[in-house]
């Protein structure tokens, strides 16, 4: 894989980062790569949960604050 950015330039996304705790990086994926990415989480879709609000009992899904999806991989432990 062909770095295609220069030293100074991720060194400044680590300044950013470290600054405003959240960095964009134009270009970061060409779009092949993407497409690659994306038609993998779309045909691994039904294993993921729409990701919902509140904790136990409060649980619900509000689409209109989170629209994502998660993967469960914490399994609850049953007590001894």
């Amino acid at each position: 894989m062909k770095n295609c950015h220069t030293l100074e330039e991720w060194l400044s996304w680590m300044d950013e980062l470290s600054s405003n705790d959240y960095v964009v990086v134009d270009h970061f994926l060409d779009i092949h790569k993407l497409k690659t990415i994306q038609t993998f989480f779309l045909s691994h879709l039904q294993i993921f949960n729409k990701a919902g609000i509140g904790a136990l009992g409060d649980h619900v899904i509000r689409e209109d604050i989170r629209g994502d999806y998660i993967y469960g991989w914490i399994e609850k432990e049953t007590p001894n």
